[in-house]
Parts: structure tokens; sequence; C-alpha cells
């Protein structure tokens, strides 16, 4: 799922770095996660991802994460 977030960013041009950090942002996102069909996913799963990841890593980290599973959500 978030990998065509990535993919989105090479194709419309964005920088290396945003390219760098959306691909930081999409291992966070556990497997887990990623294979829950969408008909089961929560806001309780996302709840705990989010709390999950603010224990690990910095707070941008966590707001990107956010900003990639948004846009990918339908």
């Amino acid at each position: 799922m978030p990998d065509a977030s990535v993919v989105h960013c090479r194709r419309i041009g964005r920088t290396r770095s945003t390219v760098e950090s959306f691909e930081h942002g999409t291992r966070c996102v556990p497997p887990t996660l990623g294979s829950l069909p969408l008909k089961k996913l929560t806001a309780h799963n996302l709840d705990d991802l989010y709390g999950d990841l603010a224990e690990h890593v910095a707070a941008n980290t966590v707001r990107q994460t956010h900003a990639i599973l948004t846009a990918e959500l339908p």
C-alpha cells in the first residue's frame, strides 16, 4: 500500500530528500497493518500504530507516516 506514495513522489519529481522521507515513513508501517483488509482497518488500529511509533521515532516521522496513510486510504 504505502509503496505507491514513494513511486508517486518519484514520478512527480519530488526532491531526493522528500522521496527518502517517504521511504522512511513507509518502513514505519508494520507489515501486519499493510496486509489488513481495508474493511477491517479501524481508527483503533491507527491509534495503536501512532502510539507505538511515538515511542520509537521522532514526531516528524509519525506525522509523515500519517500523511502517507492518509494519502493512501480512500
